[in-house]
């Protein structure tokens, strides 16, 4: 399968709080938003600039103006959201310079030891003599924090089992013109891994698994077929956004 129905980008703030999330996203069809769309465009300019394609061309004159589009949805790009892709190249284009280091685009990560059906892309991963980066372009409005992140940790969990724990493991989050950094303790991440990590997949993964209805449900593209949510709101049922819960 191309995606894995408990996608590492959707933990933090769906199927680690709602069991059910995970397999009730996967039967509802892809819907393409603006803010999907916006996101898809930053990653896509941002790759051809860190794979030198636009050499002596200026991006904003390349991209600025351009439509992009996923099915229906059509964005045009503008000077802001080229400004936000060329920050981000260019951050990692520096720190592969400083540390030396192969780059990986959208690399493919694997967590077999915790699931088989635990997978995901990352955007950049930096291997450096000693240090291994693993990257991720936030380009949405809430900030996104890097301390913690669900997702990069277990991106990290499946590099470190990939390359190994002679490394030191830095998780970045690049939003909105800025890196927010953090070294992880292997040991922590390991055990964070086989046992809170592999308790929240194995209590996604079962045949009918626990609805949980909660702020999480207004991310959840699935919510349509849960029978707690469509019971919550058939009884007036109303949950109110709030952020970082």
């Amino acid at each position: 399968m191309a995606h894995s129905v408990i996608s590492p980008s959707a933990f933090d703030k769906l199927w680690s709080k709602c069991p059910a999330s995970a397999s009730l996203s996967a039967k509802a069809p892809y819907v393409a938003t603006e803010a999907t769309v916006t996101g898809s465009a930053a990653h896509w300019m941002a790759e051809k600039i860190m794979r030198q394609e636009l050499i002596d061309i200026d991006p904003y004159k390349h991209f600025v103006g351009q439509t992009y589009a996923d099915g229906e949805v059509k964005i045009t790009i503008d000077k802001k959201l080229v400004q936000k892709s060329l920050a981000y190249a260019n951050y990692v284009l520096k720190k592969k310079e400083e540390m030396k280091a192969k780059m990986l685009i959208e690399e493919k990560v694997y967590v077999s030891e915790v699931s088989d059906y635990l997978f995901g892309t990352a955007d950049i991963i930096l291997i450096g003599k000693d240090k291994i980066s693993l990257i991720d372009f936030k380009s949405g409005k809430w900030p996104v924090e890097v301390i913690n992140n669900g997702q990069l940790k277990i991106y990290t969990l499946g590099a470190v089992m990939r390359w190994g724990d002679k490394y030191k493991y830095e998780n970045v989050i690049f939003q909105n013109g800025k890196a927010k950094e953090t070294t992880l303790d292997l040991h922590d991440l390991v055990d964070w891994g086989l046992g809170y990590l592999k308790e929240k997949v194995e209590l996604a993964l079962e045949k009918n698994p626990t609805e949980v209805v909660g702020q999480q449900c207004l991310l959840c593209k699935g919510k349509h077929l849960c029978k707690k949510y469509t019971e919550f709101k058939s009884n007036g049922g109303n949950i109110i956004w709030k952020r970082n819960q």
